[in-house]
């Protein structure tokens, strides 16, 4: 259903489908099983030319739009736990730190979403204000295939040694050589997003008590 909305262009069909999806699933088996598959879906066909450019656009814009409700709605209080997520300079695509956002706000972390293509130092000076635990990262196209690494190494000297950095999304590999560097954990899907999340917000309260 959800792809012969993209093929046809029904924005408005598409957003309907997708949010009376995520209300009857919940978040989480929604990330998993309908938006992030859609993401690729859509990502690989426009890639072998199988979606124009306008349908590759209506789709993105209607999962910005059902992502970034989703944020909205699952904002609550002022929590102990605080994560950081963003994509590093050159990379424009948001969705991977869209849905961490989510996952994150479902797991009990304050988020705190800065959107895409953001500077090391940029991103250094949101996690000291925010005295955030925890930066996350996606890594989907980026623009120039060794910039990720760099900003990468630089984030490490921004942050500091204590905060935990992880990357995630399709192309996070290209950033392998360098994850011993910088002290950074790389994770294949949202499933091991969410178990990270889990153990370290128990071993955070563990070292409270």
């Amino acid at each position: 259903s959800c792809r012969r909305e993209v093929a046809a262009m029904d924005a408005e069909r598409l957003h309907q489908t997708l949010m009376r999806v995520a209300l009857e699933r919940g978040p989480l088996t929604f990330l998993e099983e309908i938006a992030s598959p859609l993401c690729g879906w859509v990502g690989d066909e426009w890639s072998r030319n199988r979606l124009t450019e306008a349908q590759e656009h209506t789709a993105s814009e209607v999962l910005r739009r059902v992502l970034g409700f989703m944020l909205q709605t699952l904002r609550r209080e002022r929590r102990e736990q605080h994560v950081v997520l963003t994509t590093l300079a050159g990379e424009r695509h948001e969705f991977g730190a869209m849905m961490a956002g989510i996952i994150a706000a479902t797991d009990g972390w304050s988020f705190h979403y800065l959107g895409p293509d953001l500077p090391a130092s940029a991103i250094g000076a949101a996690v000291k204000r925010i005295d955030a635990d925890l930066v996350a990262l996606s890594i989907v196209a980026p623009q120039v295939p060794s910039q990720p690494a760099r900003e990468l190494i630089a984030l490490r000297r921004a942050v500091g040694r204590k905060v935990d950095i992880v990357v995630g999304g399709p192309s996070s590999p290209i950033v392998d050589d360098v994850l011993g560097e910088v002290r950074a954990t790389r994770l294949d899907t949202l499933r091991e997003w969410r178990e990270l999340l889990a153990q370290r917000r128990g071993e955070m309260a563990d070292g409270s008590r």
